[in-house]
């Protein structure tokens, strides 16, 4: 049985265009991207998360957000609509320990 491949967690936590940016610089197919708290307003920028729309698979990191951020924020259908996934606190949790390395973004 063959591992996965390892990935790079980042975690986006300003709602910055920079900071997205920056982290687009860093990011190879296979990572995993997580917007979080103020993060997730990233998603009503043009050229962010819901700009693009969903991702082609293996092409580039997958785009997830923190639900209850979602939630707070009023934004599960721009989530939606940019093909990102809704993930829990426990799910980052999950993330954490699974990943190589875990890059943070402010």
């Amino acid at each position: 049985m063959s591992s996965p491949r390892p990935f790079c967690l980042h975690l986006i936590q300003a709602c910055r265009q920079d900071a997205w940016q920056q982290c687009l610089g860093f990011s190879q197919a296979g990572d995993v991207m997580v917007l979080m708290g103020e993060a997730v307003n990233l998603l009503l920028w043009p050229g962010s998360p819901a700009g693009s729309g969903p991702a082609a698979a293996d092409a580039s990191p997958r785009l997830l957000c923190l639900s209850e951020d979602l939630l707070a924020h009023g934004l599960q259908q721009q989530a939606c609509q940019a093909g990102a996934e809704s993930i829990t606190m426990a799910d980052l949790v999950g993330l954490v320990c699974d990943s190589e390395q875990v890059l943070s973004w402010q």
